[in-house]
C-alpha cells in the first residue's frame, strides 16, 4: 500500500473490505461464471446444469449475469493479500509505484468471527472437479430452504438471491494471470441466509457468532464504491517490507509502529532494484 494508506491502516488499527465487483479485475465474480457457462454447451451433466437442478429454479446464464449488471452484489465485502511479501508487480501496482510498504498480517487472528472467511485464491481457466462436489452446487442444494423460509414467490427476486448466495463461491476464482500475486482473501459475509436459518432452529453443534460491519461509501477508480472497516489487534501486525523506492528506512518503521501498534514488528527492505 502508499505510505498514506499504511499510516491509516496502523493509526485506526482497521483494514477495509470491498465490494469485488468494483475492484481492478474486470473480471472479478464473472470469471467463473463464465466458465460453467461454457462447460454447460458442451457437456449435457454440467454443473450448471446441476444447479438448476439442485436448486429446483429454472434460470439462464444470461439473467444470472444481468442481474449482477442490473443489482450488483450486497453479499460480501473483501480485502485481498499477496502470498509474497516482495514482488515487483504488487509494488508497482499497489504501492505508489514503489514507493510505500507492505504490512504482512497473521490472517489467521482475524478469522474470529463465523461470517468471517479466509480463501486462497484458485487460478484457473477451467470447472474445478476436484472433490465430490462442486461449491456452487452446494449452495444450489440451500435455496430451496432459504425460499421456503423468507417466502419468496416471484422469479426475479429467487434469481437474485440464487446469484448473492453464488458470489461468495465465485469470489474463490480467478484468471491465471493474475496467478503471480498469490492472493488470498479475507471474505467478509453480510449475510449468511442459510446459515442463519440453521442457527435458528439450532441444528449446529454449537451457536455460531456473527460481527456486523457498519457499510460505508467511497470514490475509487471512477466508481462509487461500497465498503466496511474492520478492526484489528494491534499483535495481527508481524512485518512490514519497505518498499523499492520508499524514502523511509528501517528506524522509521520501526518508530511508527512503537507508537501507533505499541507493538515490535520486523523490518525488512525490498530486494527489488526498482527505481
Amino acid at each position: 500500500c502508499s505510505i498514506n494508506t499504511f499510516l491509516n491502516i496502523i493509526k485506526n488499527r482497521e483494514i477495509y473490505l470491498s465490494d469485488p465487483l468494483k475492484m481492478n479485475d474486470s473480471s472479478e465474480i464473472r470469471w467463473y461464471l463464465n466458465k460453467l457457462n461454457e462447460e454447460q454447451k458442451t457437456r449435457p451433466n454440467s454443473i450448471f446444469n446441476a444447479m438448476k437442478q439442485r436448486s429446483g429454479l429454472e434460470f439462464s446464464f444470461k439473467e444470472l449475469n444481468d442481474t449482477l449488471d442490473s443489482y450488483g452484489q450486497n453479499s460480501i465485502y473483501i480485502s485481498c493479500f499477496s502470498g509474497e511479501p516482495d514482488l515487483l508487480s504488487q509494488w508497482r501496482a499497489y504501492a505508489d509505484d514503489g514507493k510505500g510498504v507492505a504490512i504482512g498480517f497473521s490472517l489467521e487472528n482475524l478469522v474470529e468471527y463465523d461470517n468471517f472467511f479466509l480463501e486462497k485464491i484458485i487460478y484457473t481457466d477451467e470447472v474445478v472437479y476436484d472433490s465430490l462436489e462442486n461449491d456452487v452446487e452446494v449452495v444450489a442444494d440451500q435455496i430451496s430452504t432459504i425460499v421456503s423460509e423468507n417466502k419468496i414467490t416471484s422469479k426475479n427476486d429467487k434469481i437474485q438471491l440464487l446469484i448473492q448466495e453464488l458470489v461468495p463461491v465465485l469470489a474463490k476464482y480467478k484468471n491465471p494471470a493474475f496467478q503471480e500475486e498469490k492472493e488470498l482473501r479475507l471474505i467478509y459475509c453480510d449475510d449468511l441466509k442459510f446459515d442463519k436459518i440453521v442457527n435458528k432452529y439450532g441444528k449446529f453443534q454449537r451457536k455460531l457468532i456473527f460481527k456486523n460491519l457498519e457499510h460505508h461509501f467511497r470514490a475509487v477508480n471512477n466508481y462509487i464504491t461500497e465498503f466496511v472497516k474492520f478492526p484489528f489487534e494491534p499483535s495481527t501486525i508481524k512485518e512490514i517490507y519497505i518498499g523499492p523506492k520508499c524514502h523511509l528506512n528501517i528506524n522509521d518503521i520501526k518508530r511508527i509502529s512503537n507508537r501507533y501498534l505499541n507493538n515490535p514488528v520486523d523490518v525488512f527492505v525490498s530486494k527489488s532494484s526498482y527505481r
